[in-house]
C-alpha cells in the first residue's frame, strides 16, 4: 500500500480538480453565449409560463394551454412535479420573468450534480473518480442539450440526492439519510 504525503496528495487533487473547474466555467459561458440568442418559445420554453402564474398570479397552472388531450391544466400540471415551477416563480419574484433566467436552472443543476459528485468521490484517488463524474456529465450538457425550460432536470438532481442519501443511510445507519432517500425519491417521481 503506497504511503502519499499530505502536500503532495493536496497538490494531486488541485491538479485533478483545476481542469475540471475550468471545464465547468466554459460550459456555463458557453450556455449563456447560447441561451440568449438560442430561439425563443420552443415547447418547452412555453411551460415557463407557469412560473411566470405562479409568480404573479400565485396560481399553479398552464394558462396559455389549458387543456391537453383532455385532461385540464390550468389547476396544475401533473406531467411535471412543481418543484420547478416553484423555484422558476421564486426567481421571477426575486429577479423579475427571463426566459434565460429559467433556462438556466437546468445549468445549475448539471453544476450542482458535478459538485455533488466531485464531493461525493474526493477521497477516492486523490478525487480523480469525482472528476471523471463531473467531465462525463459536463460533456453530455455541453454537446446534447438545447437551452431551454427543462423542468425534468430536477428528477435528476432528486435522483442523485437519493443515491447520496441512501449511501450515507448505509454508511451511517442513520435514519435521517433513509427519510432523505424516501423523501427525494418520492420528489423525483
Amino acid at each position: 500500500k503506497p504511503v502519499t504525503s499530505r502536500p503532495v496528495r493536496r497538490l494531486s487533487v488541485v491538479l485533478v480538480s483545476l481542469p475540471v473547474l475550468v471545464y465547468g466555467l466554459i460550459t456555463a459561458q458557453q450556455f449563456f453565449h447560447t441561451a440568449t440568442s438560442a430561439v425563443f418559445l420552443s415547447t418547452d420554453d412555453a411551460v415557463g409560463n407557469i412560473s411566470y402564474a405562479l409568480a404573479t398570479e400565485g396560481r399553479y397552472g398552464f394558462l396559455r394551454s389549458p387543456l391537453l388531450a383532455g385532461m385540464a391544466r390550468h389547476d396544475g400540471l401533473f406531467s411535471y412535479g412543481p418543484f420547478y415551477f416553484y423555484l422558476g416563480a421564486g426567481l421571477i419574484w426575486l429577479f423579475g420573468y427571463s426566459i434565460v433566467l429559467l433556462r438556466s436552472i437546468h445549468l445549475a443543476v448539471i453544476l450542482g450534480i458535478a459538485v455533488a459528485g466531485g464531493v461525493w468521490f474526493r477521497g477516492r484517488a486523490a478525487g480523480s473518480l469525482g472528476a471523471l463524474t463531473a467531465v462525463g456529465l459536463l460533456m453530455a450538457f455541453e454537446r446534447a442539450q438545447w437551452p431551454m425550460v427543462r423542468p425534468d432536470s430536477l428528477v435528476s438532481l432528486f435522483a442523485v440526492a437519493l443515491v447520496i442519501c441512501a449511501g450515507l443511510a448505509i454508511r451511517t445507519g442513520h435514519a435521517r439519510y433513509w427519510f432523505g432517500a424516501g423523501l427525494a425519491a418520492a420528489c423525483g417521481a
